[in-house]
């Protein structure tokens, strides 16, 4: 778990009531149990800290802040691919809630994902669970790395969180790529499509030059 800007450590660190606890050693997955934590204005949560799809469960109250950024490690569509914070697991009822508010979803989105992928972020499923998710209303879309994402906030049973892969507008630009030499014409060469970080998936929307 990587916590508020400025905290040390090759793992990143929890910040409680001020202060930094830096791990020698990755310390994931990670649970919080009982109480309330709450990220202070400005910070940062990555489950599995960056680059490492983990899991994060909360038997408790996770509260962000409306400067609040969620960072989800996206590396497939596979459970144990993509971070995931479960609510309310184990054999008592917790009465869990997370409060995402008007936090920021960000992401790095390594795997090219498909239509209609979808990947379970925030996984509730069991009663006694509230979250209030301002940002994360379904129909809102998010934009992960030219990856376009239909958010699914289900309000009424499993109070779960998913984005489903929708159809992106992918554009060629040709050999060269915004000021990098592609090297080559290859479909399968990022460069050689507009923002040099995305080539087409199955359900895509493909332009070309004077079409």
């Amino acid at each position: 778990v990587v916590c508020p800007n400025g905290c040390p450590g090759p793992y990143g660190a929890i910040k409680f009531t001020g202060k930094c606890v830096t791990p020698a050693t990755p310390i994931s997955p990670l649970t919080f149990s009982g109480g309330s934590i709450t990220c202070s204005a400005n910070s940062r949560l990555s489950p599995g800290g960056d680059g490492n799809a983990q899991s994060l469960t909360v038997k408790g109250s996770l509260i962000f802040t409306n400067t609040t950024t969620l960072f989800m490690d996206l590396q497939g569509a596979a459970a144990g691919s993509f971070d995931q914070i479960l609510v309310n697991r184990g054999a008592h009822n917790f009465n869990s809630t997370i409060t995402l508010g008007a936090a920021t979803l960000t992401s790095s989105g390594i795997f090219g994902y498909s239509v209609p992928d979808s990947i379970k972020i925030i996984n509730a499923g069991l009663p006694g669970v509230t979250l209030d998710a301002t940002q994360f209303a379904s129909g809102n879309t998010v934009t992960i790395e030219g990856q376009k994402f239909t958010i699914t906030y289900d309000t009424l049973a499993s109070q779960d969180v998913t984005l489903t892969r929708a159809p992106s507008i992918i554009t060629w630009d040709g050999v060269l790529g915004v000021g990098l030499n592609s090297g080559n014409d290859f479909w399968n060469n990022p460069f050689n499509w507009v923002g040099d970080v995305l080539i087409p998936h199955n359900g895509d929307i493909v332009h070309f030059a004077g079409t």
